[in-house]
């Protein structure tokens, strides 16, 4: 019986569709036995930007540049929050909806491998993924009426929440981990701004005492960044920043550290002792 849900996110660039096997092989390892009350899944939605940026690409390579492996780098990798968030259609639909599209999905794909709909949920997100993942938790919120923009000075229904369950709409969501998460990059011009609503006012109480928000961020990554600061707490949303070296030696005092976290032994550790918290408070009985 699976009794947590496990989804692994990617940011900027282009990883391959199994990015998180490693990692997920990883922190079962760390879990031994408990791994068996884990249901891990992934959300790749580099597949819905990745085609486009390869065309221009080969497009931008026909004229002289110097530096070709690092452009073509900066085209995958800058292009994504670009077209996630400036408004670009694909399909005649938003690149922001669909991206949330396939974080929904991916939870639904995820939901069916636990049996009930009631199971804690738990995220790690990746650099802009972490993003993605406030953005589309805020998006619920803001439709079910928790959270509003503060100017507004009410609350304001929208249509109702989109995710299908309780589930999609990560009201179960009892632990995040963002990691090189670079949400102060794309903050609004016009702050304040209110912070998602977590833990869910709908988290059994049970799991509500041992939600966390831990956002980690390596001191030598430019791209990740602590986050509890700048953001807003009104709603008893609390972030726990956290340091740590990932990667070996001499990527781990290098901005190359972005891309070293779901490499690192210690980190998967941790993320591991963030799962098997989370499956003590749902019940388990754990050495």
């Amino acid at each position: 019986m699976k009794r947590v849900g496990a989804l692994f996110i990617h940011g900027m660039g282009n990883p391959p569709e199994s990015f998180a096997a490693d990692a997920i092989s990883a922190v079962s390892r760390h879990l031994g036995a408990d791994s068996a009350d884990v249901a891990f899944s992934s959300c790749w939605w580099s597949g819905l930007l990745q085609p486009e940026q390869d065309r221009t690409w080969q497009r931008l390579k026909r004229s002289p540049m110097c530096w070709n492996w690092l452009r073509e780098f900066v085209v995958s990798a800058l292009g994504d929050p670009v077209s996630y968030l400036g408004g670009y259609l694909q399909r005649g639909q938003p690149v922001y909806e669909r991206v949330h599209q396939c974080v929904r999905d991916s939870l639904a794909c995820l939901e069916q491998q636990l049996e009930g709909t009631d199971k804690p949920l738990v995220i790690f997100a990746h650099s802009l993924g972490g993003g993605v993942i406030s953005n589309y938790l805020w998006d619920e919120q803001r439709r079910a009426g928790h959270v509003q923009p503060r100017e507004e000075g009410r609350v304001s229904r929208e249509p109702r929440p989109v995710g299908a369950t309780p589930f999609q709409r990560m009201e179960h969501l009892t632990a995040l981990v963002t990691f090189g998460c670079n949400i102060p990059l794309f903050l609004p011009a016009e702050p304040p701004v209110e912070c998602v609503r977590f833990p869910s006012p709908s988290l059994p109480a049970h799991l509500a005492r041992i939600a966390v928000w831990k956002n980690v961020y390596d001191e030598s990554d430019v791209l990740g960044y602590p986050i509890a600061n700048i953001w807003d707490n009104d709603n008893g949303t609390h972030i726990v920043d956290m340091t740590m070296n990932v990667g070996a030696w001499p990527l781990s005092r290098s901005p190359e550290s972005h891309v070293e976290y779901l490499s690192d032994d210690s980190f998967l550790k941790f993320c591991a002792g963030v799962l098997r918290d989370v499956l003590g408070a749902a019940g388990d009985t754990l050495p």
